[in-house]
């Protein structure tokens, strides 16, 4: 039912035909998303209906749909809307300078957080691919207003990419997918083939930049469940029964980076993580202000997303667990995810780096309640939701067999009472057996 909502006219714009879109045969269809006739099919990445259901309604009566909308902030009622609709998602690319990037190309766009607040740099032209038809009409829905970008929906580890095209390419919250959706490679090489995909789409100049936790990070350390798996300690395990979806720790990127056709790279910090950072640390820059690192971690809330409300255990501990990381000169190697920079040569990677070693930026406050256990999306998310909904089952199911057994109990008590004993020997003299 969703994904008919979402196929209704998002935009009406006349605007030129990407050369991508080209290139694999796509057609701009009425919700404003380039596909093939069979890129309907699910592609098994998902929020949950519910989820994609409410985001739907939202997008589509809100007026004011940009990267700091107030609006959108104000219909945040649990994670999902939160990391969908907060205007903190942007925050992982404001402090990046784009001024000398004209194409862009994000792989695994989502429901248009990031795609939107790229678009709303207007010098920039945007290509952003989603697997999920439904997701992808999201994200168009999102960034209607705008002409700058194109949408397409389709497993981009089988599409042709425009080569020595693009200045930037994203993969956000994407890598550690790659083993999921790949044919049949080992986890660490479906990585190697992306990033060499995202090469070869490069102009000589142009960067990677890379969105994805670390295995090793404090939270995990400290017990936050994974946020794929929402089991505690699994990433720190490496994974034993990897499905397809992983996440690295830095020495392991350092071993894909070697490996990979690219010469220089950058490692930025989000805090408290890539998903809604406000603090932005590049521990790379050989110049870190120590003391201001560790006054603005102050004010980092670390979080577990598979937990009701989100809730963790450092609390009032974290701000002094994080000084003696960075008295330790461990920051990189236990910061909850990291932001990597990958190109061909370190000048084009410092002209896109943040100018200063810290940079904190906005926070929204949140009062929502949510008791609910969320997944990332994956087919993982699909089970949490049917999970919960034979959850809600077996609990009205025990409420039914408790009322049965109260009912037995009372009919019981009444069987052995004077009353219906003697009502009993009435109907047996009178012949009523």
């Amino acid at each position: 039912m969703i994904k008919e909502q979402l196929m209704k006219d998002t935009q009406a714009t006349a605007r030129s035909v990407p050369e991508i879109a080209t290139l694999n045969g796509f057609e701009r269809q009425s919700n404003g998303v380039y596909a093939t006739v069979s890129s309907s099919a699910d592609f098994g990445y998902s929020d949950g209906e519910n989820v994609e259901r409410t985001l739907d309604k939202i997008l589509s009566s809100s007026e004011d749909l940009s990267s700091q909308s107030a609006e959108l902030e104000s219909q945040v009622s649990d994670w999902p809307t939160e990391y969908h609709l907060s205007s903190t998602r942007a925050n992982l690319l404001r402090p990046l300078n784009l001024s000398t990037s004209k194409r862009v190309l994000e792989l695994g766009c989502g429901c248009g957080s990031i795609s939107r607040y790229l678009a709303e740099q207007s010098h920039l032209t945007v290509d952003a691919i989603e697997g999920s038809p439904v997701r992808a009409a999201l994200a168009a829905k999102r960034c209607k207003d705008l002409d700058n970008i194109n949408f397409l929906t389709a497993n981009f580890n089988a599409l042709k990419i425009p080569e020595n095209h693009y200045d930037l390419v994203l993969f956000v919250g994407v890598l550690e997918y790659a083993g999921r959706f790949s044919d049949g490679r080992s986890d660490q090489q479906a990585v190697l083939d992306l990033l060499e995909l995202a090469k070869r789409s490069l102009t000589k100049t142009g960067v990677v930049v890379v969105a994805i936790e670390n295995r090793t990070g404090l939270k995990y350390l400290m017990g936050a469940r994974e946020d794929h798996y929402a089991i505690p300690f699994i990433g720190l395990d490496d994974y034993p029964d990897s499905t397809g979806i992983r996440t690295y720790n830095h020495a392991q990127w350092l071993e894909l980076i070697d490996q990979s056709p690219f010469g220089a790279s950058k490692t930025l910090l989000p805090f408290p993580d890539y998903k809604i950072p406000h603090l932005l640390i590049d521990a790379d820059s050989g110049s870190l202000d120590k003391a201001s690192a560790v006054d603005a971690l102050g004010r980092i809330e670390s979080r577990d997303y598979c937990s009701p409300q989100n809730s963790f255990p450092m609390a009032e501990n974290e701000p002094r667990i994080w000084q003696g990381v960075v008295e330790a000169d461990s920051l990189t190697q236990l910061s909850n995810s990291y932001l990597l920079l990958l190109g061909s040569d370190a000048a084009d990677i410092t002209q896109l780096s943040p100018k200063q070693s810290v940079t904190e930026l906005s926070k929204p406050a949140f009062n929502y309640i949510d008791e609910n256990v969320h997944i990332e999306p994956s087919p993982y998310a699909r089970i949490n939701e049917l999970s919960q909904q034979l959850d809600a089952t077996k609990t009205h199911a025990d409420e039914l067999q408790r009322i049965t057994v109260a009912e037995r109990e009372r009919l019981a008590q009444i069987e052995h009472s004077l009353g219906w004993r003697l009502v009993r020997s009435m109907q047996r003299l009178f012949g009523r057996l």
